[in-house]
């Protein structure tokens, strides 16, 4: 018997993983992967890595980011290391996101004492119910493993409530290494109201006799603290850029997006039916899913488990605490989750403008609905285990099985991911087939080592581009070529955090054109034929006329699907000392007419000043322009050899503006052994070199500066309207005519202090569980 017992506790979780596995396994035909949307169009970690896990991301011209922990995925990058090849990491990303939450959510109905049948059941309704459905078809692992961390956060605090040590180090060492999963702010907010409710929820079904308030809160003090220091690493950079990321994020615009949602009415019923991802008013020929649970009889079928949960709460005459708080933030959950819609709405629009950093629940019915599901689940869990002692409990259990089978049936038919029908020429698909052609580019650009921005066309006027895979069907989702490459490209949504460069699509015809490329830093154009305009284009020319317009100035590399441009003469690298600087009172959107004055004529590195910036600026051609080499440490530390300085200079670094950057003097008679290097690519007749190194993920050297104070903070300036410049005059470098300059993005030091906080927090607390069992050892031989 007990044997029985455990093979169905450890055979049911076993049978859904073969289930899945087999399922999924089927869409990997005809060289396809599953991919799309706004995270899993990466199929190259080893870049990714390189590319996020720094302060600053080198996306269009550089930004800072957000979340740190974005660039935190080294436990695929490790496996791409073992498993070369691209497909078997994309299966083993999408399968764990369709099983990690079931698996979590199987642990903690075991852990709440529901036997395997139930605890089963749970997870296959916490997984399929519509609203989890939706949202995981995202396959954005960073967004969709919330619905995994909810569950495994409340089972360790479960597993865990009565040894304060291990709970720590446990939780703590779990939030690390899923810590990607709180690149998402919203999302990372939403874990901390979570671990609120989660706290008070296992303290009231732990100590229901002697619950204690004080107890509670020692206990959310000790996983907070742990997730505080675990997580430092991400935290500390957050908190400083968050400011900035507020500029681009106003009150306004959030207040649109959700009265924009708003029209999903009613949302309260759809709330509580849970298909609040799905489209409204039902749009039957969209997909598989709008179609299915817009049947007749589905919007009732599918209020069963609220109307149950309801049934067993009026039937049952003593509730434990842990159940009525359960209910209590069930209810809260279901207002917050409707966002501005239905009953209450405004008072939803009040906390948006009133209540700090409440603006970024834009997304109301995604963000809040994850929470909501999971507080059903733990409410079925326990009302199931009340119905066990009901006199109809068959009837009871026979509905559940047939709700259940309604749900799974999108699993069975083949449509747990469906395409959808924007038009009656495109079927969206989150299907890709990666052509050989697409993986030569990548390749191509991934081994060319110089530093460059690469500028896209088409120019699509959405971050989510279409590719065209096979007659009507398009891959819709970020763009999976150039994303995996370690060059940055300009697109026309992907200029700094607030401003667009659409002039770089609207004047491809000019004569200056390429010049203005040049002040872009741009080294290539990428032409992608297979792209649709499903959001329209940024530019006005076709594809053929821009390659006619190309193929008179460049040379060209040209295939099937997509064209390589070289830019050639007129690319400007990320460091150069302009041999001209150039004042105007136009704006930036306004630079074609720059370039068409006499004033740039024959000057072939221009430094533009708009609005009149740096008027104390200017080059005096008497003095000799310095020589420079520069290389790249890794995206937030640059260095720069500076050799034969006589005059003042101006040095242009063509990353976009930030008071981050800090620049810092670093005079020597020798060299930083970087600089030793051979692989040097010239410019300018030698003016300027580039040396391109093997990329470094860690750099030993990351504390050189931290005894130096900056230099020339008051002449850190905006040039050629988003890049950064430092006027250098000779005292600044104690008219040393040799020196170094290191250019670093002043938050990249918040990563190291955390990592280091975070380390010592896990040695001390795992040191303090060996001496713990040491001493409990010896107690017992005494």
């Amino acid at each position: 018997m007990f044997e029985k017992k455990r093979l169905i506790k450890f055979g049911l979780p076993l049978l859904y993983a073969v289930l899945l596995f087999l399922y999924l396994f089927r869409y990997y035909g005809h060289g396809r992967i599953i991919s799309g949307g706004e995270g899993a169009y990466f199929v190259d970690y080893i870049t990714h890595l390189r590319n996020y896990a720094f302060s600053w991301l080198g996306i269009g011209t550089g930004i800072f980011a957000t979340s740190l922990n974005f660039g935190y995925v080294f436990h695929l990058f490790l496996l791409q290391h073992l498993v070369a090849d691209e497909r078997i990491i994309n299966f083993i990303v999408i399968y764990s996101i369709f099983y990690l939450p079931f698996f979590a959510m199987y642990l903690l109905a075991g852990e709440l004492k529901a036997k395997p049948i139930l605890a089963f059941m749970i997870s296959i309704f916490y997984v399929f119910n519509p609203f989890s459905l939706v949202f995981l078809q995202g396959l954005n692992q960073w967004n969709t493993l919330a619905a995994y961390i909810l569950p495994s956060f409340t089972y360790l605090i479960l597993r865990f409530y009565k040894d304060n040590l291990k709970l720590f180090l446990v939780f703590g060492a779990h939030s690390f290494i899923f810590a990607f999963t709180n690149a998402n702010p919203p999302t990372m907010i939403l874990y901390q109201v979570a671990l609120v409710l989660i706290t008070i929820f296992v303290s009231l079904h732990q100590d229901r006799e002697h619950w204690s308030p004080v107890k509670t809160m020692r206990k959310y003090l000790i996983i907070f603290s742990s997730f505080i220091l675990f997580n430092l690493w991400w935290i500390l950079h957050w908190f400083y850029v968050y400011k900035d990321a507020q500029v681009g994020y106003t009150t306004q615009f959030v207040l649109s997006w959700l009265r924009g949602i708003g029209r999903s009415i009613p949302v309260t019923a759809r709330a509580l039916n849970m298909e609040s991802l799905l489209p409204f008013p039902a749009n039957f020929t969209y997909d598989f899913l709008s179609g299915y649970y817009g049947l007749f009889f589905s919007h009732i079928l599918l209020v069963t488990p609220i109307l149950f949960i309801t049934f067993v709460f009026f039937r049952s005459k003593k509730m434990g605490k842990d159940y009525l708080f359960l209910l209590f933030s069930l209810v809260l959950i279901i207002f917050l989750s409707k966002g501005t819609g239905g009953v209450f709405g405004r008072m939803y629009e009040y906390m948006v403008l009133y209540i700090p950093t409440f603006s970024i629940f834009k997304s109301a019915n995604e963000k809040w609905g994850i929470l909501f599901v999971f507080l059903v689940a733990l409410l079925l869990t326990f009302s199931f285990k009340k119905v066990a002692k009901y006199r109809h409990k068959k009837v009871i259990y026979l509905a559940s099985s047939l709700y259940l089978l309604y749900v799974i049936i999108p699993f069975i038919t083949g449509n747990l991911i469906s395409d959808y029908k924007r038009g009656p020429d495109f079927i969206g698909s989150r299907f890709f087939i990666d052509k050989r052609e697409y993986k030569n580019v990548r390749s191509e650009l991934n081994n060319d080592n110089r530093l460059y921005r690469v500028l896209s066309f088409s120019g699509s006027n959405n971050y989510q581009v279409a590719l065209r895979i096979e007659g009507d069907r398009f891959y819709t989702g970020n763009d999976p070529i150039l994303s995996n490459t370690n060059k940055p490209f300009i697109a026309p949504y992907s200029g700094s955090w607030t401003q667009r460069y659409d002039f770089l699509y609207r004047n491809i015809s000019d004569n200056n054109y390429l010049r203005l490329l040049g002040l872009f830093n741009i080294g290539k154009i990428v032409i992608n034929k297979d792209m649709y305009p499903w959001f329209g284009f940024a530019e006005k020319q076709s594809i053929v006329e821009i390659e006619k317009i190309l193929d008179k100035k460049l040379l060209s590399k040209k295939g099937n699907n997509i064209d390589v441009y070289e830019i050639g003469s007129d690319f400007l690298p990320r460091f150069y000392i302009p041999s001209g600087v150039i004042h105007t009172d136009k704006k930036l959107d306004q630079v074609m007419e720059v370039l068409a004055s006499k004033k740039i004529n024959g000057n072939s590195r221009p430094a533009i000043f708009f609005d009149l910036q740096g008027r104390d600026v200017s080059v005096d051609k008497k003095w000799k322009t310095p020589k420079i080499t520069f290389v790249q440490i890794n995206p937030a530390k640059y260095k720069v050899k500076v050799e034969g300085a006589e005059g003042p200079f101006l040095l242009v670094f063509s990353e976009s503006f930030h008071p981050g950057w800090k620049l810092y003097l670093n005079k020597k008679d020798i060299f930083s052994k970087v600089f030793s290097d051979l692989n040097i690519k010239s410019y300018f007749g030698g003016e300027i070199s580039e040396i391109t190194t093997s990329y470094r993920l860690i750099d030993l050297f990351f504390a050189e500066t931290w005894n130096r104070k900056p230099i020339l903070e008051d002449r850190h300036l905006t040039v050629n309207g988003y890049a950064n410049s430092w006027f250098i005059a000779p005292a600044d470098a104690g008219n040393a005519r040799n020196y170094e300059l290191i250019i670093e993005f002043w938050p990249q030091r918040l990563f190291y202090i955390g990592i280091f906080i975070t380390i010592c927090a896990f040695l001390l607390s795992l040191t303090a569980i060996f001496a713990r069992a040491i001493w409990r050892s010896n107690q017992k031989k005494t």
